[in-house]
């Protein structure tokens, strides 16, 4: 274990005496991240349509250094290298085995600081035995480093992304009102399908009424002739003038065709 600390504090010191020595870095490019600042940012409608807003992309440069300063005490952390730029107060992280901690982070991201690591962790273990390879690693390897926090870069993703909200809030007034309206003439379809419905069943009923006017006198005869009164009545004259038909025509039949005539049968 002891050995392990001294190669990391081996390895910071000569990391941050390359920088301070050259007093250059190269910085790195800033594209946001999947998880807090997808880019471009994104977002949805309420129908589920996605909608993408500005990206920002801030490549990497080489950046001369103003001024640097190791171990350099700030309110309540300590940076690995304190120093300043074309662009204000920079600070650097150089990480071996232990990347930076959330405290640091919030207490950097509290102060709006720009602060940027460069991971030294997977570098080749001949590296730190070649000063030129090590310094290249240092101070120009694109692949090695990554923002912490970049103020600049995360206030114009946070723009972007403020004002793809507001399109798609505008896109979802729009989507309300337009359902509103749809309803609004759905319910006036109804309402004019129900009044037509209304009207030809008045027109249907004024129809009936007319034709019906002409056929009160008999309507009014038809209970008492529908009687059973009536109806038993009309049947018992029925059957006395069938009887008197059938003697008729039954005189001078021979017996035999008489009874045959006379038999009942299942279809009378």
């Amino acid at each position: 274990v002891a050995c392990e600390t001294g190669a990391e504090s081996g390895i910071h010191m000569r990391a941050k005496q390359v920088i301070a020595d050259r007093m250059r870095v190269a910085l790195p490019a800033w594209g946001g991240n999947l998880l807090d600042r997808p880019n471009p940012p994104t977002g949805r409608d309420n129908l589920r349509r996605p909608y993408e807003g500005r990206r920002i992309d801030i490549p990497g440069s080489d950046a001369p250094l103003l001024e640097v300063h190791q171990e350099f005490v700030m309110d309540g952390f300590i940076p690995d290298v304190h120093a300043f730029d074309a662009d204000g107060e920079l600070l650097i992280e150089i990480r071996y085995t232990h990347a930076v901690d959330d405290q640091k982070e919030e207490r950097v991201r509290a102060g709006g600081y720009r602060m940027f690591e460069i991971d030294l962790s997977g570098m080749d273990r001949d590296t730190p035995h070649d000063p030129d390879a090590f310094e290249r690693l240092v101070l120009d390897e694109p692949a090695n480093r990554a923002w912490i926090c970049f103020p600049g870069a995360e206030a114009a993703w946070a723009e972007s992304k403020r004002l793809l909200d507001e399109r798609i809030e505008e896109i979802n007034r729009q989507i309300e009102e337009d359902a509103r309206r749809e309803q609004r003439e759905a319910r006036q379809r109804l309402e004019a399908l129900q009044a037509e419905a209304k009207d030809k069943e008045g027109r249907r009923a004024y129809m009936r009424h007319k034709l019906r006017t002409r056929h009160l006198p008999a309507l009014a005869e038809l209970p008492g002739r529908v009687s059973p009164d009536r109806i038993a009545s009309f049947t018992a004259d029925l059957e006395a003038q069938a009887a008197d038909r059938i003697a008729e025509l039954r005189e001078g039949l021979p017996s035999a065709l008489d009874r045959l005539c006379m038999k009942p049968d299942e279809d009378d």
